[in-house]
């Protein structure tokens, strides 16, 4: 069996389904229901039994938004990770913007306030101006008592008649590791209105 998984923002499961696998191949439909899916950033999981033998770095994990993108409108890409400098953990976060109405346009040269927070408690506050390439990167040290797990960004324009535009995402942990698990899903969302 392969278990899907749906979780909202808030690190919460909100559908799960289990799903036959014959011959390597698992197919299935995961209905998204407006009574129970709002508008926001979701993270699709997979796994099987066996999986679950090796630990939450074989699992597969996408991260998608849910929602009719409004005229332009940012999307975000993220990468983040954890390493010790100096007896510390320190968060790096590397995001990448770019405008729904155009994919390959990036969000060049805007001026952002970028904030971070686990939880409901905030960790990093900065203003910082977008790379040509639509890229913002940093770092910053985490406190004894966050573990990074479930890092949220927000990211506000600050340019003039673009304060309305505010992207908050999930910013999850990856870790890099050599596998000998190889799990490439093909997922097709329809959305029924």
């Amino acid at each position: 069996m392969l278990y899907v998984e749906l979780d909202n923002d808030s690190s919460q499961m909100v559908r799960r389904v289990s799903i036959k696998v014959k011959e390597g191949v698992a197919r299935g439909q995961i209905p998204l229901p407006a009574s129970i899916f709002r508008e926001g950033g979701y993270t699709l999981r997979a796994y099987t039994n066996w999986m679950q033998n090796f630990g939450e770095d074989y699992v597969f994990n996408q991260r998608f938004y849910l929602g009719i993108p409004a005229k332009e409108s940012w999307l975000v890409k993220s990468a983040v990770n954890v390493s010790r400098v100096a007896d510390k953990d320190v968060v790096n976060v590397d995001l990448k913007l770019t405008k729904t109405n155009n994919l390959n346009s990036p969000v060049a040269l805007k001026k952002v306030d970028v904030r971070i927070y686990e939880g409901r408690y905030y960790l990093y506050k900065e203003v910082m101006q977008t790379g040509i390439d639509g890229s913002l990167k940093f770092s910053q040290a985490l406190k004894a008592k966050v573990d990074g797990r479930i890092l949220r960004a927000r990211i506000q324009s600050l340019e003039k008649g673009e304060t309305d535009k505010i992207i908050r995402c999930r910013l999850p942990l990856t870790v890099t590791k050599t596998s000998t698990c190889n799990f490439c899903p093909r997922a097709v969302i329809w959305l029924r209105g």
